[in-house]
């Protein structure tokens, strides 16, 4: 019987070539971009779990009265916990400097974003392996270094690294005690390089740095016996926090599980840009919305071949085939046609994996013989789709009755409210993915146009690790104001995007019982704002010409100042501001800037002097001829230093990284999109065909009384253009919802009303779209032959 079965499949199939070859392809598709969706939400939920310990190690985030909370607490912090309290197991620091250090071996060097401090412990904490070397001890010397694989061979080759010595910042030396394997993909942090805490203090030139607690750049880690509560623990913690700190609703610390950081983490200070598990879910649905297209294709045009299936059908059963036998049959050719496009969608998967890592910027691998959740997620949904896809054609046709089949009783293809309701279904989905791929690339024009309080054009930014340079702010600027194409130069330690160094606790000295603020801190000399474009609207700035405004004076951003309690900020200048046990006076007010993303508010800002050090360099261009400029920049730059290599960013791109996973999520979404209308077209295409054959002889007796090829196209394509507006009403919605979801996300964004042309135009391309599919076939319709259409049959 099941020989039968399959013969009858077979049959049907190569006869609707058609109609089996729209199925398989849809059906692939929908496979392959469903897996391919489905391997990225795996890789996205398996972050951290490979570490051993990963269910019982935490984060530690801390939060000070009411700014946001952030996950770098002082370096004291992680000694301190070990010794309050035995469950303790293990405690570690990671430590990532806020600028980007050179790392050299001999005459070649490179700025090395991924050099992390870390303690010796971090080996009891986390499972990176090492391939060279023993982590009892590789971390034990102040100035050792561990390198992962790839970066040992980006530095010696084929070479034997141990014992080697690399350079940092042109100055300080350390040698080789480990190679570790390359950190995966699923780890919230990423490293090249990893070197000990002890050190850290020698490069970055802050002696006393690991005592304060104030400094807050040390992301902490414990490790805690199996079947301990975090909640009893963080109680714990803010009797410490109030032990340590004073005041226990100013301060405190809570833990967060290692394995939601990457998901469910969006503090300050993250190592990694992380991502949210809204997205995840959300990719989830997608995955199987995209797949349930292609089901619905397969209902669809299996449900509008039905008269010609409902005649067999009747044939049967009056032969006397029991209703299972048919629907084990209608069932099976659906199995079989998933089956074979399972095939052709793990080939097209390959295709779509290529294109995902150039769209994304990431990896996904699998194996087939290594990966056998995968192969059973595969066969699965292939099954589910087979039997989600045939079993209404299955249940529905072997339900006829063989004497109304057979007088021609049962209702003609245009009796269809479910498959009129499956088609709106389609294109509402694809009208929300197009309206959203919209709104995305929208918001993301806004952030990117949006006025920021300076001017992020033609701003070339140039960092210095040479110590003799850094010492030497004045003779560097000189170096680059000469040129003709440089305009303004100013150094500093702070740009506008960047992670600031740090945040500190700062009241008003002259105020009675003065409150304590705890704001961001930013340094620049005294063309800092100049440069940038930033404008005063109080007071003014720092002055070479004033050498007391080093030890002295500071400037706020005028949201500092309505935190302090001045009503303009006229206010707030000649006012004395005490942090750091030192004194200093306000003789500034800068206007409020973006320093961060647009996906937080603008907070208050304490400006600094920066005129003893030049950490980097910050030069406003004025040329047409770029390239030119930039030769001319690093001639100049090589007469200030031998030891650093020339290397430049503008500021215009720097801030641009700040959206970037934003604009490989719209990338996503949209190709999902393009996906979704592509499949709902292929199924749009089966139906207008089969429509059009089913109306053979309509049309050409239509034909014969007069009816033009364009009257008739019409006719034929209004059923399906009046299911697609219903799908743009019906969709409109749901993108609105998801849009404005979406959009609470950021602190500044786009109204939805000024995204009206955005929902208009995905209508507008579904109805296009399907427009086109449809009249393409009436038109074939319409011009044939009315002879031969009244011969149809």
């Amino acid at each position: 019987m099941l020989k039968n079965y399959l013969k009858i499949a077979l049959r049907a199939l190569r006869k609707e070539k058609v109609y089996a070859g729209i199925n398989i392809f849809g059906l692939a598709l929908g496979l392959a971009v469903c897996l391919m969706i489905l391997l990225y939400v795996r890789a996205e939920l398996s972050y951290d779990r490979f570490h051993e310990q990963a269910e019982r190690t935490y984060r530690i985030v801390r939060q000070e009265a009411d700014l946001p909370a952030s996950v770098t607490p002082g370096a004291p912090l992680a000694p301190a916990l070990e010794q309050t309290f035995p469950e303790v197991e293990h405690a570690t620091r990671l430590f990532r400097f806020w600028f980007t250090p050179l790392v050299s071996r001999g005459d070649e060097g490179f700025y090395e974003r991924d050099l992390l401090f870390t303690d010796p412990a971090f080996f009891d904490v986390f499972d990176f392996p090492l391939v060279a070397g023993d982590p009892a001890t590789a971390l034990d010397a102040p100035f050792s270094i561990l390198l992962t694989e790839t970066t040992a061979r980006k530095y010696f080759g084929a070479a034997d690294p141990l014992g080697q010595t690399l350079l940092v910042n042109a100055e300080h030396m350390f040698t080789v005690t480990g190679v570790l394997a390359d950190p995966p993909r699923t780890s919230h942090f990423r490293f090249d390089f990893l070197a000990p805490l002890a050190s850290a203090e020698a490069v970055m030139g802050w002696p006393g740095a690991l005592e304060e607690w104030g400094l807050g750049a040390f992301a902490t880690y414990l490790v805690l016996p199996t079947g301990t509560d975090p909640a009893a623990f963080d109680r714990k913690l803010v009797d410490f926090a109030r032990r340590q700190h004073g005041d226990e609703t100013a301060f405190r610390y809570t833990l967060q599980p290692l394995t939601d950081i990457h998901l469910h983490s969006a503090y300050g200070g993250e190592l990694e840009a992380n991502s949210d598990v809204r997205y995840v879910w959300m990719l989830a649905g997608l995955a199987l919305m995209i797949l349930l297209l292609a089901c619905i294709n397969y209902m669809n045009l299996a449900t509008a071949r039905f008269a010609r299936r409902a005649r067999e059908v009747g044939v049967r059963k009056a032969m006397g085939a029991a209703r299972r036998q048919l629907v084990a049959q209608f069932l099976g050719e659906s199995l079989l046609m998933a089956g074979v496009a399972l095939l052709g969608g793990l080939a097209l998967l390959e295709l779509l994996l290529v294109g995902f890592e150039g769209l994304m910027g990431e990896r996904l691998a699998f194996s087939y013989r290594d990966d056998a959740v995968f192969v059973v997620l595969a066969v699965g949904l292939a099954l589910a789709a087979g039997l989600a896809a045939g079993s209404y054609p299955a249940f529905y046709l072997s339900a006829f009755r063989p004497s109304a089949v057979l007088k021609g009783g049962v209702g003609g293809p245009r009796r269809a409210p479910l498959r009129a309701a499956l088609v709106v279904a389609q294109y509402a989905m694809a009208v929300v993915l197009l309206a959203g791929t919209g709104i995305i690339y929208r918001q993301l024009d806004y952030v990117q146009t949006k006025r920021l309080g300076f001017e992020k054009e033609h701003v070339l930014v140039v960092p210095v690790r040479d110590e003799q340079v850094k010492a030497r702010p004045d003779a560097a600027r000189a170096a680059f104001l000469h040129l003709p194409d440089v305009t303004h130069a100013a150094s500093t330690t702070s740009l506008p995007g960047t992670e600031f160094p740090g945040t500190t606790d700062v009241q008003r000295a002259g105020a009675i019982d003065p409150e304590p603020f705890r704001m961001a801190m930013a340094w620049g000399d005294a063309d800092y704002l100049e440069t940038l474009g930033m404008r005063l609207v109080a007071g003014r700035t720092f002055s070479e010409d004033r050498p007391a405004d080093v030890q002295e004076s500071v400037l706020l951003n005028e949201t500092a100042t309505r935190q302090f309690g001045f009503a303009t900020p006229e206010e707030a200048l000649g006012e004395p501001l005490a942090f750091w046990g030192q004194t200093r006076t306000v003789v500034g007010v800068v206007e409020d800037f973006h320093y961060a993303s647009l996906r937080e508010p603008i907070g208050p800002l304490l400006v600094m002097p920066e005129l003893s050090q030049a950490f980097g360099l910050v030069l406003r261009l004025r040329t047409d001829d770029l390239p030119a400029a930039l030769a001319r920049v690093e001639t100049a730059w090589e007469t200030l230093s031998t030891a650093q290599p020339f290397t430049y960013s503008f500021l215009d791109d720097d801030l641009a990284g700040l959206y970037d996973a934003d604009v490989r999520w719209g990338r996503l979404i949209g190709s999902a999109a393009l996906f979704a209308l592509l499949i709902a077209t292929l199924g749009l295409f089966g139906l207008a065909s089969f429509a059009a054959q089913q109306r053979t002889k309509e049309i050409g007796i239509r034909k014969v009384l007069g009816a033009s090829a364009a009257r008739i196209a019409l006719l034929l394509s209004g059923d399906f253009t009046r299911l697609v507006v219903v799908a743009f009403v019906v969709g409109t919605p749901l993108a609105l919802f998801a849009a404005q979801r979406w959009l609470d996300g950021f602190a500044y964004r786009v109204t939805l009303a000024q995204c009206a042309g955005v929902f208009v135009a995905a209508g507008g391309v579904a109805l296009l779209i399907a427009g086109l599919t449809v009249s393409l076939q009436a038109l074939r319709a319409a011009r044939a032959d009315p002879v031969e259409s009244l011969r149809y049959e």
